[in-house]
């Protein structure tokens, strides 16, 4: 009876420090940045984060997850006109089909589309620069009206973000360098990065 009571406190005792080595990790990987609480995330070989927001002044929080910290996309350039560039009811996130992009540059569309639609409740859609008669929507930045916008990502010589024609496009080196730039982007609409 002596030797179960031992077993029980010991394995009550491994609980107790698993929970508080647990609790540790989980604190020094938060961190504040422009009074954003923003979380590190590494789970089965992925990294990223998740920034908590407050959308409408809602009491819940809503979490914005990205591959990169806000620190980490310093040396990507863009316009101070951003944010009201993309005011608009619809957002169309377009890529040109001969660049060969892969997967990677899904996981940008689709960091701008899981921000931009719930947050400021914009439909966002894919579509193609250019045919090639596969049935996509084609939208190029000559297609930018008062009510719909595109979000060009491209593969280009600098990293950067710019607007012509109030026509966003995301500009990268490598289809990772155009992941900064969508998270880039997130963090500026939401008034993260100033």
């Amino acid at each position: 009876m002596k030797q179960k009571k031992t077993i029980i406190t010991i394995l009550a005792l491994i609980v107790i420090l698993a929970i508080i080595i647990t609790s540790i990790i989980i604190i020094k990987n938060k961190d504040n940045y422009n009074n954003y609480e923003i979380e590190k995330i590494v789970s089965q070989g992925y990294t990223g984060y998740r920034t908590k927001i407050f959308v409408n002044n809602a009491q819940e929080p809503f979490y914005v997850n990205t591959r990169y910290h806000p620190d980490d996309l310093d040396e990507i350039s863009y316009p101070p006109e951003l944010k009201e560039t993309l005011n608009k009811n619809k957002i169309y996130v377009t890529i040109t089909p001969n660049q060969n992009l892969t997967g990677k540059t899904t996981i940008a569309a689709l960091e701008i589309n899981n921000m931009i639609e719930p947050v400021f409740n914009v439909e966002v859609l894919s579509a193609l620069t250019q045919d090639i008669g596969n049935n996509m929507t084609i939208k190029s930045c000559e297609d930018v009206n008062k009510t719909e916008g595109v979000i060009w990502l491209r593969i280009g010589e600098e990293n950067e973000i710019l607007t012509e024609n109030n026509c966003v496009i995301i500009q990268g080196k490598t289809q990772d360098d155009l992941i900064k730039g969508a998270d880039l982007l997130d963090f500026i609409l939401l008034g993260i990065i100033k």
